[in-house]
C-alpha cells in the first residue's frame, strides 16, 4: 500500500491523465473530421517524477508509448516498434512514403546497423560543425534572424536617481539584467519598459541589458548604451 503523500500524487496524476486522454481523443476525432490529409503523432518524453515511479530504472523512466494516425487511413495497421525521439520524424516520413532530408535518408539506410550510432555522430558532427560533406559541401539552409519575445529588447534613455540608474526601452523582463562596462550589477525590474540598476561604481560609461538563462548564460543583448561624460 501507498503512504498518504504518494497516494495524493497518484490520485492528482490520474486526474489529469484523463483530461489529457479527453483532450487528445477530441484532437484525433477533429483531425479524422479534416479533408486535409493529416498526420497526428502523439508521444511523451518521460514518465512523470512520482514517487509511485521510483522503482523504475533510469532507461524505463525515459521509455514512453507513442501514437501516430492518419486521417486517409494510408497507414499500415497497428504496429509495435521501439523507435528513439529521434527517429520519429523519419517513421512518419516512411509510413507516409515521403523521402525526408539527408538525415531522414540516414536513419533509414543505417538504422539497425552495428556502425549506426558511430556515424550518426560523424554526421552529425559535419552538418553541424564540419565540411558539410553530407550536402555536397554546401549548407542550403538559409539563417532565420528570431526575435526573442515580443517586443525588441532595447535600451532607449539611461537617466540617474541618486546612485540608481533608470533605463528605460522596450522587450524587460524579469531575466533582463542590466551590465555597467561589462559588469553584472543587482537589477531591479520595474516593468517590461523600466528597469533599474545601483551604479557602484559611479563611473559607468557604457550600459546593456542582457536576457540571462538559468545558468547565467546571455540569450539575448540589447544594444549598448553609451554614457555621455557631464
Amino acid at each position: 500500500p501507498f503512504e498518504a503523500g504518494t497516494l495524493h500524487q497518484l490520485q492528482n496524476y490520474t486526474s489529469l491523465v484523463r483530461r489529457t486522454d479527453q483532450f487528445v481523443g477530441e484532437l484525433a476525432d477533429y483531425v479524422y473530421s479534416l479533408e486535409e490529409p493529416t498526420v497526428l503523432v502523439v508521444y511523451s518524453d518521460h514518465y512523470p517524477l512520482l514517487e509511485a515511479t521510483d522503482f523504475l530504472t533510469e532507461k524505463q523512466k525515459f521509455d514512453t508509448p507513442y501514437f501516430i494516425i492518419h486521417n486517409q487511413g494510408k497507414l499500415p495497421t497497428a504496429q509495435d516498434k521501439d523507435i528513439e525521439a529521434y527517429q520519429l520524424s523519419t517513421e512518419i516520413f516512411n509510413l507516409n512514403q515521403l523521402k525526408g532530408g539527408v538525415m531522414n535518408i540516414f536513419h533509414t539506410a543505417y538504422r539497425g546497423k552495428e556502425d549506426y550510432q558511430t556515424n550518426l555522430e560523424l554526421i552529425q558532427y559535419d552538418m553541424l560543425f564540419g565540411k558539410k560533406f553530407a550536402m555536397n559541401n554546401k549548407n542550403p539552409y538559409t539563417p532565420t534572424v528570431i526575435q526573442i519575445g515580443l517586443d525588441k529588447l532595447e535600451i532607449t534613455s539611461v537617466e540617474y536617481e541618486d546612485d540608481y540608474l533608470i533605463i528605460t526601452g522596450s522587450g524587460f523582463t524579469e531575466s533582463s539584467k542590466i551590465f555597467m562596462d561589462n559588469k553584472l550589477v543587482e537589477t531591479e525590474f520595474v516593468n517590461a519598459s523600466t528597469i533599474r540598476g545601483r551604479d557602484i561604481q559611479g563611473n559607468t560609461k557604457v550600459v546593456q541589458v542582457k536576457l540571462l538563462s538559468r545558468n547565467d548564460g546571455s540569450i539575448l543583448d540589447s544594444n549598448q548604451y553609451i554614457l555621455s561624460e557631464e
